[in-house]
């Protein structure tokens, strides 16, 4: 990434987690047991987690054209980079893209290794880049379940992402490239806007309603579809032994749901 492009570590197409995704807590019940007693402990929210959400648009303030301090108090209200980004998420049967703009230290970015197709044509099937976290996800999990299986203690151990998973995508129009995608700052000479370069519109089937919805996505914000590839059990074998591995010695106490 070069220096102008550089909004705090940040590019368009990243994959980003809000801060509080690593405090939130999802070892929902524990059992305790001895010889005359059982106890047990129930805390925190499978539903907690917040989703993995993809950069599609950065914005850089000028300290000179906007109110970053309250001049009374001196306190920091808002941040010079800007982050939109955008996530699904199915709540109550219904599903819904949403966007939303972001201080740039609410957010940590999601190091993804895999390389994915992003050569885009007419009819190719699609999704939200978001996708790619989903092995990353399953792998965090599976690892917590084998820590856990280590003790002689019974627990729950629930996460459920499932309602942010994006549906698959069909390519319905191809956008054209736009002209002016970056924006410069007239004080400083510095990148204050970096937006998509170009849109592509959508198709997808929404089981809960029945119908085809369409839309617009930003094309930083899509990848295409490879099938088995976004199965994280796939890519996870030497892990998955494992777990087999140890449930199956007989002296085993662990009980993990």
């Amino acid at each position: 990434m070069s220096d102008s492009l550089d909004f705090d570590g940040l590019q368009l197409g990243d994959l980003v987690n809000f801060v509080t995704k690593d405090y939130s807590d999802t070892l929902t019940e524990i059992i305790l047991k001895t010889a005359t007693s059982t106890h047990t402990i129930k805390q925190g929210r499978k539903n907690s987690l917040p989703p993995t959400m993809v950069v599609v648009e950065l914005v850089r303030l000028s300290e000179y054209d906007n109110k970053l301090y309250d001049e009374t108090s001196g306190h920091q209200i808002k941040e010079k980079v800007q982050v939109k980004c955008m996530w699904y998420a199915k709540i109550q049967g219904k599903e819904r893209f949403h966007e939303r703009w972001f201080n740039r230290s609410v957010l940590e970015k999601v190091e993804i290794e895999s390389e994915w197709d992003s050569n885009f044509s007419l009819n190719k099937v699609v999704t939200l880049r978001t996708s790619l976290a989903a092995e990353k996800e399953a792998n965090a999990i599976i690892k917590a379940h084998l820590e856990y299986a280590k003790t002689s203690l019974q627990y729950k151990f629930e996460t459920d992402t499932s309602s942010f998973f994006p549906p698959k995508l069909v390519v319905t129009a191809i956008g054209k490239l736009k002209e002016k995608n970056i924006t410069y700052n007239e004080r400083t000479g510095k990148i204050a806007k970096w937006g998509t370069s170009r849109e592509h519109k959508c198709m997808w089937y929404d089981a809960d309603s029945g119908k085809f919805s369409e839309r617009f996505f930003p094309e930083e914000a899509l990848i295409v579809y490879e099938g088995d590839k976004f199965n994280p059990l796939n890519n996870s074998e030497s892990t998955i032994w494992e777990y087999r591995d140890y449930n199956s010695q007989s002296d085993s106490q662990s009980n993990v749901s």
